[in-house]
């Protein structure tokens, strides 16, 4: 059979001449990259390196950790970005300071009495206890209260209300051993100063029938102040220390604007507070003369700011002067009329004034903010016995000779003390 080129699949071979050209190619490549040697830079040239000039070889220096398998740092390292500290400051002073476990148990409703003892409840064991300043701990009550997730005290921690995971909400008085239970439409309750009444939102399942409300602290003499209607979001109970205010209404006025307007005890028409924000709530100071409050604003990427404004009744609705802080005012408390401290998370999400589940991870330092002076200063990063700063705070309490600042921590439920002198 005589051969003819014109049978050939030409198209075939050239495909096949092609792939072999490649591969060859690749090859070639990958020889010169990987395993040609580079011939060693002469003087005069980039990468020379006379003879004696060599850097240190691989061996370890002093407190080196070698790299794990594949790479990875060691167990023990710290990764990047975690806050860790060392040779923290026995008292604040602006930087790591350490923070000493006050208890070892998981606690709730951390509170000073008018002695200067902690008390609070112990989540381990449902009793309630006090520490005195000598660190010696006592029962302030043999009754159990099982699974609280609430507790508001009076402000002499004679008394509080306990709020149980169904909402039940029980009046114990630690003096006389008096518990009641109240109406479970008893929402959010808090004490007058002098521990006389509460003030609270009562709600239902009907509008018509929710109002702002005080009474005993038992339930009994019960008074309607004013309707909620379907704005009970937007109303705080309160309780200024003259007595004259009950509550917090935030009327939103615009997309970055709220009216604040205080609802009167017996009626009043006080004139309202216009702020920027929205998300409001206040604190009053000590004797009253001032409100501290936290609204979300546009202008701090909708996280929470603090500001103060005057709370004498003659005066309410005034001027607001901004603090230049971003928290929380559960996370501040007034040491006298002009200082206070607040926990500060060391960075928040964009939004975490409005909706607070997006904060992931918070850390927390301390600040003082001095109102005669208007100034603000970080006295302390706390660390633990480790050096680390793992703190997220919940609640603040200051000992009447501002010499110790005790904690809650949410992330491990335990109280904490840092020395401010």
């Amino acid at each position: 059979m005589n051969f003819d080129p014109s049978q050939l699949n030409w198209k075939k071979i050239l495909l096949i001449i092609g792939f072999v050209l490649v591969c060859l190619g690749l090859v070639i490549l990958m020889y010169f990259m990987f395993f040609k040697s580079t011939p060693a830079p002469q003087p005069g040239e980039v990468g020379y390196v006379p003879t004696g000039a060599e850097l240190p070889g691989s061996e370890l220096g002093t407190g080196g950790q070698e790299l794990g398998s594949g790479g990875q740092l060691p167990e023990n390292t710290p990764s990047v970005g975690e806050n860790t500290f060392s040779g923290a400051s026995a008292v604040a002073n602006g930087g790591a300071t350490s923070a000493t476990a006050v208890n070892e148990q998981s606690i709730l409703g951390m509170a000073l009495d008018s002695g200067g003892n902690l008390v609070y409840y112990n989540r381990d064991d449902s009793r309630f206890y006090k520490i005195s300043s000598d660190g010696a701990s006592a029962l302030l009550s043999k009754e159990k209260f099982l699974q609280l997730k609430d507790v508001v005290w009076s402000a002499d921690t004679s008394a509080a209300i306990v709020t149980y995971p169904d909402d039940l909400k029980i009046y114990y008085n630690f003096a006389t051993n008096k518990k009641v239970t109240l109406p479970k439409n008893v929402v959010e309750p808090i004490f007058s100063t002098d521990g006389s009444k509460i003030s609270f939102k009562y709600e239902t399942n009907n509008p018509d029938n929710n109002y702002v409300a005080v009474s005993r602290p038992d339930g009994t003499g019960a008074k309607l102040i004013e309707p909620l209607g379907s704005e009970s979001n937007r109303v705080q109970a309160t309780f200024s220390p003259n007595g004259n205010v009950v509550a917090f209404y935030a009327k939103a006025t615009g997309l970055d604007s709220s009216e604040i307007f205080f609802i009167g005890q017996a009626g009043e028409n006080f004139r309202s507070l216009k702020v920027t924000g929205t998300n409001f709530k206040g604190l009053w100071s000590p004797s009253g003369q001032k409100i501290l409050y936290q609204t979300a604003t546009a202008d701090n990427d909708f996280n929470p700011s603090l500001k103060i404004t005057s709370g004498q009744t003659a005066s309410l609705g005034g001027p607001s002067l901004s603090l230049d802080v971003s928290t929380w005012v559960d996370k501040c408390v007034f040491a006298s009329e002009n200082e206070i401290y607040c926990a500060v998370p060391d960075d928040l999400p964009t939004g975490a004034g409005l909706y607070s589940e997006v904060i992931k991870n918070e850390i927390d330092s301390i600040y003082r903010l001095n109102l005669a002076t208007g100034t603000k200063e970080k006295i302390a990063d706390p660390v633990d016995e480790n050096g680390q700063a793992i703190f997220k705070i919940g609640r603040l309490s200051v000992s009447a000779d501002q010499a110790t600042l005790f904690f809650w921590d949410e992330n491990t439920g335990k109280m904490y003390k840092i020395r401010l002198k």
